[in-house]
């Protein structure tokens, strides 16, 4: 599973990032997740189905669905440790 990716998809309705999105975009790119920002989609779903289709991930791929306004707490350096396994521990 070393080939494994893991993807955000963010939706934000400007170029204009906010200190809050900065640091978020910061802190997923230190975690190693490929960031792909969604500006100004017709829906948020319709902008996560794009990404989706883009990206084409493979089966085993992780992909976090998020707004743009969120500030995580857990150091950078656990975090993607943490999502691996709470998705190994939840899937089959």
């Amino acid at each position: 599973m070393s080939d494994q990716k893991i993807y955000a998809f963010i939706c934000t309705r400007s170029k204009k990032l906010t200190a809050v999105t900065k640091k978020y975009l910061s802190y997923l790119v230190l975690c190693g997740i490929e960031v792909k920002l969604l500006v100004n989609q017709k829906s948020i779903f319709s902008g996560y189905e794009k990404a989706y289709e883009k990206v084409n991930p493979n089966p085993d791929d992780i992909i976090i669905l998020s707004h743009d306004d969120i500030d995580i707490k857990m150091p950078y350096t656990d975090f993607k440790k943490k999502l691996v396994q709470g998705v190994k521990a939840t899937t089959g």
